[in-house]
């Protein structure tokens, strides 16, 4: 039932849509496409079957809270200055990391010691 209600989705969406393939290009419509395949994941996995890697999905659920962008102009703006920041913000992280392997060095053989 759910897969019929889907195809009559895409069905739908292909008529109203003047390019097909600029719409499943979009960011938030792939998003949509994996959290989808997530919850069939997780049919398959209370039916018994064996899923393994495909369990990786279910976190893509999340994902979806980015079509929220579509509506608020806030989160627009703070995506925007997340890209305008970019590499500042991955500098930031880059130091980041670099201190915990630092620290964690030295705690890894302070720890040796005793």
């Amino acid at each position: 039932m759910v897969v019929c209600i889907g195809a009559e989705d895409y069905r739908r969406i292909n008529q109203v849509t003047p390019n097909i393939f600029e719409f499943i290009k979009s960011p938030v419509n792939i998003i949509d496409l994996a959290a989808t395949l997530s919850f069939y994941t997780d049919v398959c996995q209370r039916m018994g079957e064996q899923t393994g890697l495909l369990e990786a999905f279910s976190i893509v659920r999340i994902l979806r809270l980015f079509k929220l962008t579509r509506h608020s102009p806030g989160l627009r703006i703070l995506i925007h200055t997340f890209k305008a920041s970019a590499r500042e913000l991955t500098l930031l992280v880059f130091f980041l990391v670099l201190g915990i392997v630092v620290f964690a060095s030295l705690v890894y053989y302070a720890e040796k010691l005793q």
